[in-house]
């Protein structure tokens, strides 16, 4: 077995790989078949090397549990013929995309205040950058966040802000809230998470009256 070998184990296979010095017999306990995300698991890999020579080689596996994003692991196998040798190798799956490694934050309006006109609707991701494959989604409403009078505003977006006309939006004043959602980009998205709402007042802008004719004196 040479060192830029690929192995994939996909439940409890016996594998023996041969060349003109040494045979190489790989047996893997049994293991999860399938593993929460984000969580580690371990695989015990027995190696024996069938002889004639001694082998001192280096293998990449590749495991694959149904379900589960494929991870990457080294194994070293060393030993005389004949011998058995075994190794334990830890494996951290990729994070399932429903898991993701930050949450959206509220920033700006602050909650409780009179709101009218356009209106700058901001937020913040973190740790780290939004994900490839997701989109910001700027949602408000009236009542519980449940409520069908919620409804989205404009399009998905990876910005971080949204300028609003609120007289546009908002057929009535009165007591709305406004969350951002985090969804799976593309036509249609699911939800994946949504920041904490956020309450304010919608007044829409003051009307002038009609304009009052001048008076002369004497008139």
């Amino acid at each position: 077995m040479r060192g830029d070998n690929v192995i994939a184990v996909d439940a409890n296979p016996v594998c023996t790989f041969t060349n003109e010095s040494f045979n190489l017999k790989m047996a893997k306990t049994d293991g999860d078949a399938t593993i929460t995300a984000g969580s580690s698991f371990d695989y015990t890999l027995t190696v024996t090397n069938l002889g004639p020579a001694t082998s001192t080689t280096e293998a990449t596996l590749v495991v694959a549990p149904t379900g589960v994003a494929k991870p990457t692991a080294t194994l070293v196998p060393t030993g005389t013929a004949g011998v058995v040798g075994t190794d334990t190798v830890v494996v951290s799956p990729t994070v399932s995309p429903d898991a993701l490694p930050g949450s959206v934050t509220l920033v700006t309006p602050t909650a409780e205040i009179t709101l009218t006109g356009v209106v700058t609707f901001a937020w913040v991701y973190g740790p780290g950058p939004l994900p490839a494959g997701y989109a910001f989604q700027l949602v408000i409403g009236q009542g519980e966040p449940t409520d069908p009078n919620a409804h989205t505003v404009g399009s998905p977006t990876r910005d971080t802000q949204r300028s609003v006309d609120l007289g546009q939006e908002l057929e009535e004043p009165g007591d709305y809230f406004w969350t951002v959602l985090i969804i799976e980009a593309g036509i249609g998205g699911s939800e994946v998470s949504r920041a904490m709402e956020r309450v304010f007042v919608y007044e829409p802008p003051a009307t002038p009256g009609p304009a009052t004719a001048p008076t002369t004196e004497g008139g």
